[in-house]
């Protein structure tokens, strides 16, 4: 048994390794998908991979209202039985709630991950490093830092890995009247199991900070997440059909503005085939279904209602095209508004070279 779910894992990965965000996207993130976005979660997965080189367009984003994808790219390369990569332009999850206290704050400015997996015996192990500093010497652009690193495994059918968050600081604004973050320390845990055709996992993550303008404390941010779900993926002609649920609560409090605490079951269901020797071909569907509940408690007065989220049914595809050695992702940006044109058919494109 667990030489035939290696096997099938490899077998995977081979199709994965021609990937970028563009391609999770189409599929809704499905968290039992093996890619080249994954080493961000758990760096093992190098181990599935062969050597690659991989370029993603977007924009230079600034500052934290900016949300389109950014730019990067990066590269893996085998020594020996070990891999390493090393990519620039990834934002790191230690960040994330900057956005949410201030959305003038800098973000990662010319962001590195490195990378390094190897095997001991059946086990599959990979470190992660993401650094950022910089520092404009003016009150405009300001100054921030960020530090994180993740570690994973995968042994037979069991994954896990840990993402910590060390550092993540920002500050604009003139002297004596700036806007600071200071994150807290961060941690996401997840964990995985393959049996048969299902994909068991689950997942808790806890980070936030503290934002403050001329000395006063503005935000103080503590949030969390709980996720258990499963994934059934049936084998297709040419790729794989794909569908499961999750339960997920998920708590963002902030000391200074309020207490916000979701609980839904997202359904999620996608296929991704070869439509020609040349072309994949990728689709999915994601909507919360029967329990679904928000409730917003504020600093100060009474709770509100408990209330069930808004429509969030969100439909995504895209398509890849092989060129020998290299595969060409685009997802469609015309997705979440049903308009498809010239300017919405094949946006946030990346290219992935396998060596």
């Amino acid at each position: 048994m667990k030489k035939l779910l290696v096997l099938a894992a490899v077998t995977l990965a081979s199709t994965s390794a021609f990937a970028t965000k563009a391609r999770l996207s189409s599929l809704s993130d499905s968290r039992h998908l093996v890619d080249t976005q994954t080493i961000f979660v758990n760096p093992a997965d190098l181990n599935l991979m062969g050597t690659w080189a991989t370029f993603e367009t977007g924009a230079t984003n600034t500052y934290t209202s900016n949300t389109q994808p950014s730019a990067e790219a990066g590269f893996a390369r085998a020594m020996g039985d070990a891999r390493w990569g090393f990519y620039v332009g990834h934002t790191g999850t230690a960040t994330t709630t900057r956005q949410q206290a201030l959305n003038t704050l800098p973000i990662e400015n010319n962001p590195i991950n490195l990378f390094y997996s190897a095997k001991a015996g059946e086990i599959g192990w990979g470190l992660g490093l993401n650094y950022s500093n910089n520092d404009s010497k003016d009150t405009t652009n300001g100054k921030q830092s960020a530090m994180g690193l993740t570690g994973g495994m995968r042994m037979g059918a069991w994954d896990a890995s840990l993402g910590l968050g060390l550092t993540d600081t920002a500050q604009i604004g003139a002297s004596g009247a700036e806007t600071k973050w200071t994150g807290k320390s961060s941690a996401d845990l997840r964990a995985g199991y393959t049996m048969d055709a299902w994909y068991f996992y689950g997942g808790y993550a806890m980070g936030g900070g503290k934002s403050e303008n001329a000395g006063n404390t503005t935000h103080d941010i503590e949030n969390s997440n709980i996720v258990l779900g499963a994934i059934n993926s049936t084998k297709v002609d040419g790729g794989e059909f794909f569908w499961g649920l999750a339960y997920s609560m998920d708590t963002k409090n902030d000391k200074q503005a309020n207490k916000v605490e979701e609980t839904n079951l997202p359904f999620t269901m996608g296929i991704e085939a070869d439509a020609a020797s040349w072309l994949v071909l990728r689709g999915s569907v994601t909507q919360t279904v029967l329990l679904s509940s928000t409730k917003t408690t504020p600093v100060s007065g009474t709770a509100g209602e408990t209330a069930t989220l808004a429509n969030n049914t969100k439909v995504s595809a895209g398509a890849g095209i092989k060129f020998n050695k290299f595969m060409l992702d685009a997802s469609l940006a015309g997705q979440t508004t049903g308009k498809i044109n010239g300017t919405d058919l094949l946006a946030n494109a990346g290219l992935t070279y396998n060596f």
